[in-house]
């Protein structure tokens, strides 16, 4: 379905559990995607040429909040008694070419953004304001061209900010691969006012940043419990940020520059002025390693680095960051790698992202928890809608142990939540966040490791059956 010529290409308020796939949105006015609510899942959208309103105004003058973003999470029932829209995936879209934000999310709670490819938006690729909660994971965000600048200039790769005296907290920032941008991660207070804490930057690979990696500027709070680890930079120039007592950093490599300021790294991380690129990662043809137009691909760690290599020089992160850009297991028995590619301990050389697995498991999930009469247990998730009533009836194996099997479950992903009902009537969630499944990432994990912890769960490989067993909670 094509959307062409348009004020907006789709915009729905206050709806719960849709999906929207396969959509070409081009030419808009102003969005191409607008949605608020609950239990949305949007993949797999091509969205260019947006918020053309914006393009008519002269780069210089392009201030403020004028132009319109590529897809856009509002609060829910903002206009009478606004709440957070919640548990909303934007996954595998291309945004490009447009005039206003690539995707921004406006007071939202569990949102996730991952593997969506952005080139060319303005002012930020990805705008994160006043939500919490919320992860931004595996995406290729290039800014190669000065058509889409702001007043400001070219676009930032992820951005936060908080509304008024608001805290923006718990967002984990990993395995993101940013291009050309004009700051590759970015938190400013609205009005010098507003606060974050909580904040995780894992694993990125930032290239070619034109003003500043990692910017954040202070807060009306002293900001706790934030990280910015295994890092891989290349850059000009690195500014202060912050307070050195509010971030925790470690094993971030600089590359091009010395002059990093002290507050950027601990004894573990390194600046280097001189590196031969073409040695340290994977030699792939036609990878030009200093044009904002490269390839994802490209940034593959090599086999063969010389004397320096990307490869487990970090430490493990207590096993937040379980898969790298390709969906390849992190090496966390030993040391992970640096930046967003884990090679070679997690993967082989095939960097196809996410591949289709060659092996189709049955997938079973279990669980423990005890009902009474006629109770039962529900795999409650994106799947079957979130609706109760048509969402599968776990089995009752024993004593309190409940299990329903996928055929083929590797080949879906989807969140979801184990439920006690009666009938199509819930009577008892398990706590959020939402579970997450990703069948692909699982079939790449079990060919390596028969038995051990995925998403939380246990899980333990026989022939061509993968049994997850997950505790309540």
């Amino acid at each position: 379905m094509v959307f062409k010529n348009a004020l907006c290409g789709i915009k729905i308020l206050n709806g719960n559990n849709i999906n929207i796939t396969g959509i070409i949105v081009t030419d808009m006015k102003e969005h191409g995607i607008v949605i608020s609510g609950k239990n949305h899942y949007i993949y797999n959208n091509t969205i260019s040429s947006c918020s053309l309103k914006t393009k008519e105004i002269p780069a210089e003058q392009r201030y403020g909040d004028r132009w319109k973003p590529g897809i856009e999470i509002y609060e829910y029932n903002y206009l009478y008694q606004p709440s957070y829209s919640r548990n909303v995936t934007i996954k595998d879209n291309i945004i490009r070419d447009s005039y206003g934000e690539g995707i921004r999310i406006n007071f939202c709670d569990e949102c996730v953004i991952i593997k969506n490819n952005i080139t060319n938006t303005l002012n930020m690729s990805i705008y994160i304001y006043s939500s919490s909660d919320s992860i931004v994971d595996k995406n290729l965000i290039r800014v190669t061209s000065n058509l889409y600048n702001s007043a400001d200039g070219r676009a930032c790769g992820i951005g936060m900010t908080p509304n008024y005296d608001k805290i923006i907290d718990n967002i984990t920032i990993t395995n993101n691969i940013i291009i050309g941008a004009r700051v590759g991660i970015f938190f400013f207070p609205c009005c010098s006012r507003g606060g974050y804490d909580e904040i995780k930057i894992f694993h990125n690979t930032l290239w070619n940043i034109s003003q500043t990696p990692v910017r954040f500027d202070e807060t009306i709070n002293v900001p706790k419990e934030c990280e910015m680890k295994n890092n891989f930079i290349y850059v000009n120039e690195a500014k202060e940020f912050e307070s050195k007592s509010s971030w925790s950093f470690g094993y971030n490599l600089y590359y091009n520059t010395y002059d990093v300021p002290e507050i950027y790294y601990d004894t573990t991380s390194k600046a280097v002025k001189q590196l031969n690129i073409s040695t340290i990662f994977n030699t792939i043809k036609g990878c030009n390693n200093y044009d904002v137009n490269i390839d994802a691909k490209c940034f593959h760690p090599s086999k063969n680095p010389g004397k320096f290599k990307l490869y487990h020089s970090g430490t493990p992160l207590t096993n937040i960051v379980y898969w790298d850009y390709s969906y390849c297991y992190r090496a966390y028995s030993i040391a992970p790698s640096i930046g967003a590619f884990e090679f070679p301990q997690g993967c082989s050389e095939d960097i196809d992202p996410e591949p289709t697995p060659d092996t189709e498991y049955d997938v079973k999930f279990k669980i423990n928890v005890c009902t009474s009469g006629t109770f039962v247990v529900k795999m409650v998730g994106s799947l079957c809608n979130w609706n109760v009533g048509s969402c599968p009836t776990m089995i009752k194996e024993g004593n309190c142990i409940w299990s329903y099997t996928y055929k083929e479950g590797t080949m879906n992903s989807f969140n979801y939540k184990f439920v006690v009902a009666q009938g199509s009537i819930s009577y008892m969630w398990e706590n959020d966040p939402n579970r997450k499944f990703i069948g692909s990432s699982l079939a790449s994990l079990v060919k390596k490791i028969d038995s051990g912890i995925y998403e939380f769960c246990n899980y333990v490989k026989t022939g061509k059956l993968v049994t997850l067993t997950c505790k309540w909670k």
